[in-house]
């Protein structure tokens, strides 16, 4: 089943970070997200907001947000044109435009390919980066289901002031979804997000609340 390969290759990237040179931080992250009708079955218009918190620390690291339309191609495909606004701690600020694609295998299981072109606006250098997201959920009871998702992060160009390695970052996720029918919905989980820079690794053990409407 796609949720039990999900679960296995974020284990092996939690199991092999461990073996690294790595930094273990903890976090907290709050998103709502929205998908409003524009045009029925058609045309959406996508809105988030999300905080990212650190506890060691106790402040903000980051906050993000995004939205845009998205065009249903049919009842499996959707593309959308995105921008996004993200202030990062302590002083680094950036406006993304994202271009997505999202293909729905089954009512459960979904492959989410995004492009995202990274603008600073401390010195207007570009960092073009790819996205792979795989998500599944299982149904446990009514409106309760368990979900698992893996996104890996791919740099395409690698200016001054992105630190990392052609490896981005790596997002794990496993948790449940409860769901009023359909909407609103909630996630809550565990989230380890791994981040290879130039020296070192980072791997965030992130509790994640999600509201979805």
């Amino acid at each position: 089943m796609p949720i039990f390969k999900i679960l296995i290759f974020g284990v092996l990237i939690i199991t092999s970070a461990s073996f690294a040179q790595t930094t273990h931080t903890h976090g907290a992250w709050l998103g709502v997200f929205g998908k409003s009708t524009i045009t029925e079955n058609r045309i959406y218009l996508w809105q988030e907001f999300q905080l990212r918190h650190n506890l060691e620390n106790h402040f903000t690291n980051q906050s993000l947000f995004r939205f845009g339309p998205l065009l249903k191609l049919n009842d499996t495909q959707e593309i959308g044109l995105l921008y996004a606004h993200t202030q990062t701690h302590p002083r680094l600020a950036e406006h993304r435009l994202t271009q997505q694609y999202i293909h729905r295998w089954t009512k459960k299981f979904l492959t989410r390919f995004r492009l995202e072109e990274r603008i600073s606006e401390t010195d207007q250098s570009i960092n073009l980066r790819t996205r792979v997201l795989l998500r599944h959920e299982h149904p446990v009871f009514e409106n309760f289901n368990i979900v698992a998702w893996n996104e890996i992060f791919f740099h395409l160009t690698n200016p001054d002031w992105v630190q990392s390695t052609l490896t981005d970052r790596n997002r794990f996720f496993v948790g449940f979804k409860k769901s009023f029918s359909p909407y609103p919905s909630y996630e809550v989980g565990y989230m380890n997000q791994w981040t290879e820079l130039s020296n070192r690794a980072v791997s965030e053990h992130l509790l994640v609340i999600y509201l979805n409407y």
